[in-house]
């Protein structure tokens, strides 16, 4: 077993850091389009954008369906400065796949790096590529911004270490911004040197007057009631919202999937649960938090006090009404199958809302 796993380590010393053979898919180094329906939402433009202009790490965390990669490409399309943007996914979790992304995507965004970084092998090859890239971006003037959206799919730790590091060592020269449903990265640091910015699902959480627009794009204009009603049971949800306009321009609730439908409309299962604490040696959570927040904690706490009804990540904060069945929320474990019973028990209350005030509307002219 022992040799086993020294050949292992022996292998993986072997492989280079970066590999110019690495195939550059160009879809993970744009950032996506902002659709005709998305709406423009100023404050969280420049929440971002203050970020990355006085941090250097600004994270976007929250649930699936939160908006978090629609806020960052409206903020990156209207960003006069150098944005490199990679999507990342489970295939890139191995250092030389994820950093040749990277590199493809700095030299997209304009940074003066070699056609190839240099292809290493050995023990310290990695160590090596890091002061190769950090020297690099250290020597970027202006800073250059690098999105890496979806960070939570990232555990393998040579990725993770190595971005930390990367990241401690370049100085002014680079701006990073990452999304996630968590983040693993040793935040404590950069809280204590206030070099942190945290954008969570509360700053995401559509206000009654974004839902407005939200539904306006879609052809649909309810009541202020009806409004207000539909914002606050979906909690500001972006993908409880969207479907909702959908149906409500359809004219009919959605219906519900079959056993073969996927997860297109709706977002993919979600639980949140604690997250381990980041590895390093001496002993397990020696290295502090790898994640923005764990549910529960006195800062989750603050953080739902000070928006109350609103936070994606607690749990609906205001009673139902008499005679309401019992909801289930943006809050709980998401499915196809789940949030489309939600809106087939939300839209129909929405229209009968609307047709109430229509009603006393006109009854009291």
């Amino acid at each position: 077993m022992a040799a086993h796993v020294a050949k292992q380590a022996a292998a993986r010393a072997s492989r280079p850091t970066v590999s110019a053979d690495v195939p550059i898919l160009a879809a993970k180094i744009t950032a996506p389009g902002v659709p005709d329906w998305a709406v423009p939402r100023p404050r969280i433009t420049m929440l971002i954008a203050q970020g990355s202009r006085w941090h250097r790490l600004t994270v976007v965390t929250a649930p699936a369906g939160a908006g978090k990669t629609m806020a960052l490409a409206s903020w990156a399309a209207a960003e006069p400065g150098a944005v490199a943007w990679v999507g990342l996914d489970g295939y890139g979790n191995q250092p030389k796949i994820f950093w040749a992304h990277v590199v493809a995507a700095l030299r997209r965004a304009g940074m003066a790096l070699r056609t190839a970084p240099p292809i290493m092998r050995g023990r310290d090859a990695g160590h090596v590529f890091l002061l190769w890239l950090a020297a690099a971006l250290a020597a970027q003037d202006p800073p250059v911004t690098l999105v890496l959206d979806d960070l939570h799919l990232m555990t393998d730790p040579e990725v993770l270490d190595g971005l930390d590091y990367a990241l401690r060592n370049v100085g002014p020269g680079l701006r990073l911004v990452v999304s996630g449903r968590m983040v693993p990265l040793p935040l404590h640091r950069y809280r204590l040197a206030d070099d942190l910015t945290e954008i969570r699902a509360g700053d995401l959480a559509f206000t009654t007057a974004e839902a407005g627009l939200l539904l306006a794009r879609h052809g649909i204009t309810l009541t202020a009631d009806s409004l207000e009603h539909l914002t606050r049971r979906t909690e500001g949800w972006a993908a409880g919202l969207r479907p909702a306009a959908i149906s409500l321009r359809r004219g009919s609730p959605p219906s519900p999937p079959s056993s073969s439908s996927s997860d297109v409309m709706y977002p993919a299962p979600v639980t949140f649960m604690s997250v381990p604490p980041h590895r390093a040696p001496g002993g397990a959570g020696a290295g502090g938090d790898r994640q923005l927040s764990r549910p529960g904690s006195a800062r989750s706490e603050r953080m739902r006090s000070s928006n109350p009804g609103r936070g994606l990540d607690s749990s609906m904060s205001s009673a139902p009404a008499a005679g309401d069945q019992p909801f289930v929320g943006p809050s709980a474990r998401m499915s196809t199958a789940l949030v489309t019973r939600w809106l087939l028990r939300l839209l129909p209350s929405v229209k009968a809302l609307g047709g109430a005030d229509a009603a006393s509307r006109s009854g009291s002219a």
